[in-house]
């Protein structure tokens, strides 16, 4: 399995961030020239078949024990 820019949306993996039986990606995205600039993505991640799947989201819902 590759990791990467081209596989995780211009990011480079940061962590994994189990919350309850989800996993969240999150990859930072360096901006060296105008560190300012830099930030996070975070999605939701999953494994089939020894792939990682990751679906772009604008946003995400809570279970009520974990709000």
């Amino acid at each position: 399995m590759t990791i990467g820019d081209k596989t995780t949306y211009g990011s480079q993996p940061t962590f994994i961030l189990p919350v309850g039986d989800q996993l969240l990606y999150w990859g930072d995205r360096w901006n060296a020239e105008d560190y300012d600039q830099s930030g996070y993505v975070v999605y939701p991640l999953s494994f089939q078949d020894q792939r990682m799947i990751m679906t772009p989201t604008k946003s995400f819902e809570r279970s009520k024990e974990h709000v």
